[in-house]
């Protein structure tokens, strides 16, 4: 069945991504942010006769937009011959890192995540807005856990290394 081969072929690619750590998450973050702003431009355009669903899909397209920009990596666009958007890129992150500064720190970002994927669910029950929703609220989750101290192994293991962990820290066994 072609539909489970590339069910699995994209699992194992989010599991990739998501071993690599910050970085990988980094990445599945900017293809969130890519999603959001390009729904909410389409669902701005289209909600243009509802005052409410145009303020809340053109703060959705905003915010993927952000999100983008913060999650681009500005070395990697100019190392492909992108060098004027590299620098753009990188006067927006200054521009963040100056006027939002909690945007620069995991917690904050995991915090905007969660915010921007319980506002995009709250538009629909599976619909293209819950969809990004959902991974927005699942990246966001990552990136907490990462300020929290969980590595890529946690997630694979469930967690236990984190337990083992506490319970050497209680039994005096290693330094917490």
């Amino acid at each position: 069945d072609k539909t489970k081969e590339y069910g699995e072929m994209a699992m194992q690619g989010l599991h990739g991504y998501v071993m690599q750590g910050p970085a990988g998450v980094s990445v599945l973050c900017f293809l969130g942010g890519l999603a959001t702003a390009i729904i909410g431009a389409v669902e701005t355009i289209t909600g243009i006769f509802s005052p409410f669903s145009l303020v809340l899909n053109f703060y959705l397209f905003i915010f993927g937009v952000i999100t983008v920009l913060l999650e681009a990596d500005p070395a990697q666009l100019a190392k492909h011959g992108l060098g004027f958007v590299a620098t753009r890129i990188e006067d927006y992150q200054f521009l963040v890192y100056d006027n939002a500064p909690f945007l620069t720190k995991m917690w904050g970002r995991g915090m905007f995540y969660i915010f921007v994927g319980t506002l995009s669910i709250s538009q629909c029950l599976f619909c293209l807005y819950f969809v990004a929703g959902a991974w927005m609220l699942v990246m966001g989750a990552m990136v907490l856990a990462f300020h929290f101290g969980y590595k890529p192994k946690d997630f694979e293991q469930g967690g236990a290394y984190l337990r083992d962990q506490a319970q050497q820290a209680r039994a005096g066994l290693v330094q917490p």
